[in-house]
């Protein structure tokens, strides 16, 4: 009796040790794999799944077999071999970094690739997990089989499971918030299987008790040894786990990256990485790069700063007498240490989920001491929703900064519950910022946000700090204005806005690209909905994207497309006279108004003054032959005269101003050879004063008139006309002209392909009644 009780209570404690075994491979085996498919919702349900097959194959395997067998001797085998299996994994798993590359670089960037890559990465789950949770698939039907077979009925299977569920949860607990961040993922996956290990060694000697211990001795010896050879020798390149070879199918290298940082967190592994030769370092989540700051400005900047420094300095702007505010998402403590520079905030709050991220951050050093040395400044180590619903506190300012949807969680961020979350924890005139990247993301899903935005915020206006990003400037109630130049008076945020090539309001309001009352129209054309928790569209589909290598920067041709569309659909009027910009090498609308100073500088004046220095031979000659156009009779004559005209205006007449446009050309018509130019080419001239002028009436008139009269359009002048000649209809509330002239060309320009951005979004707000379109083939519908 008192034997029997021992053995109840030991094979119970056998179902709770290899239940918190079993748990803490899954734990250590998803951050593993996190590393090589990538850290999305899919790649964790294709890893899950491979978990769970294995556990229902062990379990259905022995199942067939367990009325012919000793389930104690089975017993001690699947422990003893299970743990030695996921001791293999580690060894395994640094060879599938490789697979993965492979794999990646082979792959088309299409539907079918995705599915390729979909189908590869859950073979790679199961070459890793199979062999070892088939044996934990066997654990607990043994178990269970060995205490009715002595006696102990069917109340004995629930206190199995019991004990079983028990150690699973210890497992897990212990894993995420003790093994993980004290022994990294080697340690745990060791630890893990020296439990298995030593649950097998301990049914052995209690089985080969009478039999003598020479066996048990030879056992345990080998399995002490295969432990410590796996401490000691197997070896996780840190440099194949930072690559994020699963985006790009690239690793780090060591002789071009040093890493000076990689640690395994709780919720993710955060690597730092020096480059040797851009002098750039950069922080990595689970092999993701979330900022990049050159620790050496005399190089240059790249564009991540532009976004980071901008996301805290333009609501400082347009809320000027903010006095605290909140970041979600560290990444390199750049955008806090840009909050902080102003000397009015009382208080910034930084919410970081991954307490190694905030150790990761201390490498960037001076760059962002504040956030680290600024009493003002204190860091909470929580989720987002959590950190508001629990401190209840409301903020001017609050900054969200996690931007790749595809990761699994953060889609939650863009969603429209988080959205009326943060609304609630926003003061009366408060600003939210949204970071969403333009590339491994689709427009759809960017519509899915912007419709998420809506629904919350009274107004919106979107900013692009990068060709790949934007801001979502966000406010509950009344317009969102615009940046007050009070903003370059604080000595250390004008050092930073300066740093990224912004020295004046200008320079900011260029970056302006849209706001709600322009968009709002368009994005009801998409029949997708808003993002939500409900209806996770965004978490669903962005890892597609991702891999397809999408990207939407044809946004920025809502206010970089030679027209000055937001300008005059969105009313948005610059305050100033004289166009003085300071080039972006990151941002294309930046240099296209540089560029348009050029014209203006060199119409005017004949030269080119030190400024320009920089300019591009073939730009400088372009800009040179206009001017001679009109001071050189004999230089250029015939169809190539008209097609430079326009190619040359079309570059400047929406970047200047139009006192600005008057004078160049006032300044070019004065030159002896305009007189010369053909009937044609001055309606061209008119229609290009009409568009500097933003005079919408004669925009319409008289690219209706190019439209009918030029029969040498080349397929980029009839784009141009048409869309100018909807522009000019729709400033004038002339929805139905504009509709009528985009179903005239339509098919003449683009046939049955679809439009590019700009057009449907012309189209969009020319309709009277919004028809929707379909959701397209690839969008995954909760």
């Amino acid at each position: 009796g008192r034997q029997s009780s021992a053995w109840y209570r030991f094979l119970l404690i056998a179902a709770l040790i290899t239940g918190a075994a079993s748990f803490i491979y899954e734990i250590g085996w998803i951050r593993m794999l996190s590393l090589v498919l990538g850290s999305s919702t899919h790649a964790f349900e294709l890893m899950l799944s491979a978990f769970i097959f294995g556990l229902a194959f062990g379990g259905l395997w022995i199942e067939r077999r367990i009325d012919r067998i000793d389930p104690v001797r089975y017993l001690l085998f699947a422990q003893l071999i299970m743990g030695i299996l996921a001791l293999l994994t580690l060894p395994l798993y640094g060879n599938t970094f490789e697979v993965m590359q492979w794999i990646i670089n082979s792959l088309s960037k299409t539907d079918t690739g995705y599915m390729i890559f979909n189908l590869s990465s859950h073979a790679i789950a199961l070459a890793v997990m199979l062999p070892a949770t088939f044996c934990a698939g066997m654990t607990l039907p043994l178990i269970t089989f060995a205490l009715i077979k002595e006696g102990y009925g069917e109340r004995s299977i629930g206190a199995v499971y019991a004990a079983n569920t028990i150690g699973a949860i210890i497992g897990v607990f212990f894993a995420v918030h003790l093994g993980m961040p004290l022994m990294g993922l080697k340690g745990l996956i060791t630890f893990g299987a020296a439990l298995d290990i030593f649950l097998g060694l301990a049914i052995l000697w209690a089985s080969y008790r009478v039999t003598g211990r020479r066996l048990p001795i030879i056992v345990t010896a080998g399995c002490v040894c295969i432990i410590a050879v796996t401490i000691l020798f197997v070896r996780l390149d840190p440099y194949k786990m930072a690559s994020g070879v699963y985006r790009h199918g690239k690793f780090l290298l060591p002789e071009v990256n040093k890493l000076i940082y990689h640690e395994d967190g709780k919720t993710a592994t955060v690597s730092v990485v020096f480059n040797k030769r851009g002098r750039a370092l950069s922080i990595r989540t689970n092999g993701k790069s979330d900022a990049s700051i050159m620790m050496d400005p005399s190089i240059g900047t790249p564009s991540d700063e532009a976004t980071m420094i901008l996301s805290g300095a333009i609501p400082m702007g347009i809320n000027p007498h903010a006095k605290n505010a909140a970041v979600i998402g560290l990444g390199s403590g750049l955008t806090s240490h840009t909050l902080l520079s102003n000397s009015l905030l009382e208080r910034v709050d930084t919410i970081e989920i991954e307490k190694k991220m905030v150790e990761g951050a201390r490498k960037f050093g001076r760059r962002v001491e504040l956030v680290f040395k600024d009493p003002r400044s204190k860091i909470y180590i929580d989720d987002a929703k959590t950190f508001f619903s629990t401190y209840n506190k409301k903020y001017d300012i609050i900054v969200s900064e996690p931007s790749n949807p595809w990761v699994s969680g953060v889609a939650g961020l863009f969603s429209e519950e988080f959205y009326h979350l943060v609304k609630r924890h926003l003061s009366e005139n408060g600003l939210l910022v949204q970071w969403l990247q333009l590339y491994e993301i689709d427009l759809d899903l960017v519509a899915s946000v912007l419709k998420a935005v809506s629904l919350s915020f009274s107004d919106f206006v979107i900013y692009a700090p990068t060709n790949s990003d934007i801001l979502i400037v966000a406010k509950g109630n009344g317009p969102v204005p615009n940046v007050e130049p009070g903003l370059f008076d604080d000595p250390e945020t004008f050092r930073l806005l300066r740093s990224v090539y912004v020295n004046g309001i200008q320079d900011i309001e260029a970056r302006k690209i849209a706001d709600k009352t322009s968009m709002s129209r368009f994005l009801d054309t998409f029949s997708i909905d808003a993002n939500s928790d409900y209806y996770p569209v965004l978490d669903q589909n962005a890892a597609r994207s991702r891999f397809l290598q999408i990207n939407v920067r044809d946004i920025l041709t809502l206010s970089g497309a030679q027209l000055p569309i937001t300008e005059m659909l969105a009313k948005s009027i610059p305050s100033w006279d004289n166009t003085e910009v300071t080039p972006a090498p990151f941002f294309s609308k930046i240099q296209a108004i540089f560029l348009a100073m050029a014209v203006r500088d060199y119409s005017l004046y004949g030269i080119f003054n030190e400024r320009y220095r920089e300019i591009p031979t073939e730009i400088r000659q372009n800009v040179e032959t206009l001017r001679r156009i009109f001071y050189d009779c004999g230089f250029l004559t015939g169809p190539k005269r008209k097609e430079f005209l326009f190619s040359a205006a079309t570059n400047i007449v929406s970047y200047l101003r139009p006192n600005e446009l008057e004078v160049i050309w006032k300044t070019l018509e004065t030159g002896p050879c305009y007189s010369a130019l053909s009937p044609i080419e001055k309606v061209y001239i008119s229609f290009f004063k009409a568009v500097g002028r933003r005079d919408a009436e004669l925009m319409a008139s008289t690219s209706k008139t190019l439209l009918d009269n030029d029969h040498e359009l080349a397929p980029v002048r009839l784009q141009y006309l048409v869309a100018a000649g909807m522009l000019g209809n729709l400033a004038q509330g002339n929805k139905a002209e504009s509709y009528k002239l985009w179903s005239a060309y339509r098919n003449r320009m683009f046939g049955n392909n679809k439009p590019p951005l700009l057009f449907r979004f012309l189209a969009a707000n020319s309709r009277e009644e919004i028809g929707r379109e379909d959701v397209p083939s690839h969008i995954i519908l909760p």
